[in-house]
């Protein structure tokens, strides 16, 4: 006789270790097993209650409630107690039955979308609300048999069997719909979160399918366990699964919130990038930057033609500030600032900072645009103070240097003379006859007088002569590197050259003048003295007949006649 082959020895084997594991599964009392789905769920309630509020805290908490109550229902529904009794606490486990479902769609809500689309508390309400009148509904079921029929075991102890009647797949139906809507809709928005939120919303959807695919079973007669509803005993698989989550996969942990509550505080906008350059999180102030659109995840940020330059440059150079300008009207300015984001050494997106500086620009651009113009009248200005000095330094009919000029310049042509031994000589000139001209021809004329003669001793005068008019008809010439000698053969030119006739408004006219020299540096070299000594030689020129050059002798405090002139042909002026 020959031996089976080895392959069917090792399925017999465990089809009878099998059987064996079912056996002694099944030999364990349904209430047992609903007892420990009980005690999963209110442990993993109680370790949840003392914990920080967080997203979907509330909901989850409920939904374990309403698993607690629903096993400890049918629990006491497998007792052998009295059908009348274990009938009351079927009827009671519809309140858990209708309330769970609700509440793990609000816990899938609260996950997805946090504080964004928040659970109202008047939702919470209608659903308890429900959930007590279906209960109702069930105690009352003798009056309309709508519900269901119970149909009592022949052994009183036995189990209960229900024939369902309209009402229970009305509400069955109902739930359904809202729980599979829930999760198609929260199943789509995980599409632009971050992984761990979708980690953490496909354990919720496997913790809540579990049940829902055992009530469907049940719902439809496919299946029974223990001859009972199978939807209890699932939630031996459903608290360790939500305990799972809570424990490594922070659910209900607030600080995601928190953190989401930050970002959204933040002035600056905030986005999130994937690998592939598609948003994937931004905070609110992100969501008013120009070219946004209003549904932004999913969108590539780089193909914005705003910020298409200047991503790829920042994603380019990490953490380095770059500066971005929107030509946009007004324009808008920029700090980009982009952060690698790493999960365990491998990069897994980037985050890119912008700081909208744009008040700062403005402001920087305003303070440059006060600077340009303080700038252009501070050269006004400088241009006006040499002007004014210049005016203060001349005199204004003449434009010859005026007496406060030659105070300020005087002392530092002495200076130079007594260090370097430079003669010097100063000549005083006073128009001979001047009141004359006033008296017979005006005052006008005679400052024309007085402007024609200056420019004419300017053109005339050597190129270092300096020439004052101290007041009235009275000129001072500065003739450095000059004796006394040399400045009266030149101021001696200079009065035959005025002799030879001056033109004044259409008129020729023969001026001349009285000059008296001095020398300087001399132990006197102070500009009063010098002033003095060469108008007493002037002086002594008026009285010798005018119309000549004196110098001043300094050994005996005379003058020296130097020049006398014939009165020469023409109009005389004096």
């Amino acid at each position: 006789m020959a031996l089976p082959d080895s392959p069917s020895i090792r399925q017999l084997a465990h089809k009878v270790i099998l059987a064996v594991i079912l056996d002694r599964v099944f030999s364990i009392p349904a209430s047992a097993w609903l007892l420990l789905a009980s005690a999963f769920a209110l442990v993993v309630t109680l370790r949840l209650v003392p914990r920080r509020e967080g997203p979907g805290r509330r909901d989850l908490i409920g939904f374990l409630w309403a698993t607690v109550w629903w096993s400890g229902c049918a629990m006491t529904e497998n007792l052998p107690l009295p059908a009348d009794y274990r009938l009351v606490f079927g009827n009671l486990a519809w309140f858990s039955v209708t309330l769970a479902p609700l509440l793990a769609c609000f816990l899938l809500w609260s996950s997805t979308f946090g504080s964004r689309r928040p659970v109202s508390t008047t939702l919470r309400a209608i659903a308890i609300a429900v959930s007590l009148g279906v209960c109702l509904v069930a105690f009352i079921n003798p009056a309309h048999s709508m519900y269901q029929q119970v149909i009592a075991s022949p052994n009183d102890n036995g189990p209960l069997h229900y024939v369902h009647g309209l009402f229970f797949y009305l509400t069955v139906s109902v739930l359904y719909i809202i729980v599979l809507l829930t999760m198609a809709i929260t199943a789509w928005a995980q599409r632009r979160l971050s992984a761990r939120r979708r980690r953490i919303h496909v354990g919720i959807v496997l913790a809540i399918s579990v049940p829902l695919v055992a009530s469907a079973f049940y719902a439809t007669g496919m299946l029974l366990v223990f001859a009972y509803d199978p939807t209890p005993f699932t939630f031996l698989l459903t608290a360790p699964l939500l305990a799972w989550l809570l424990a490594y996969n922070d659910l209900c942990d607030p600080l995601p919130i928190a953190r989401r509550a930050l970002l959204d505080v933040l002035t600056d906008s905030v986005i999130i990038l994937d690998n592939d350059g598609r948003i994937v999180d931004l905070n609110q102030a992100a969501y008013n930057l120009a070219q946004v659109p209003p549904r932004p995840l999913g969108t590539v940020f780089s193909k914005l033609s705003y910020w298409q330059q200047t991503v790829n440059s920042s994603l380019a150079q990490p953490r380095q500030p770059i500066s971005v300008r929107l030509p946009l009207d007004p324009p808008q300015y920029f700090e980009l600032t982009t952060t690698v984001l790493e999960d365990s050494g491998v990069v897994a997106g980037h985050l890119l900072l912008l700081r909208d500086m744009t008040h700062r620009q403005e402001t920087e651009n305003r303070l440059q645009a006060t600077l340009d113009a303080l700038n252009v009248q501070l050269a006004d200005n400088l241009v006006l103070q040499a002007d004014l000095h210049g005016q203060a330094r001349r005199d204004p009919l003449t434009g010859l240097y005026n007496r406060r000029e030659l105070e300020e310049a005087l002392p530092s042509i002495l200076s130079d003379a007594m260090q370097f031994s430079r003669p010097v000589s100063v000549a005083m000139i006073d128009l001979d006859h001047f009141k004359q001209i006033n008296d017979n021809y005006g005052h006008v004329f005679g400052d024309s007088v007085l402007k024609v003669f200056a420019t004419h001793l300017s053109h005339i005068s050597r190129k270092n002569d300096l020439l004052y008019r101290l007041g009235g008809e009275e000129f001072l010439a500065v003739l450095p590197d000059t004796t006394p000698l040399e400045a009266a053969e030149v101021v001696g030119r200079w009065l035959e050259s005025c002799r030879s006739g001056l033109m004044v408004e259409g008129q020729l006219l023969f001026i001349a003048f009285s000059a008296g020299i001095n020398a300087v540096p001399t132990p006197e070299s102070d500009l009063e003295m010098l002033v003095a000594h060469a108008d007493n030689a002037t002086y002594m020129a008026k009285r010798r007949g005018r119309n000549q050059v004196v110098c001043y002798n300094h050994a005996d405090s005379t003058t020296t006649h130097l020049a006398v002139s014939e009165t020469s042909n023409g109009s005389p002026i004096a």
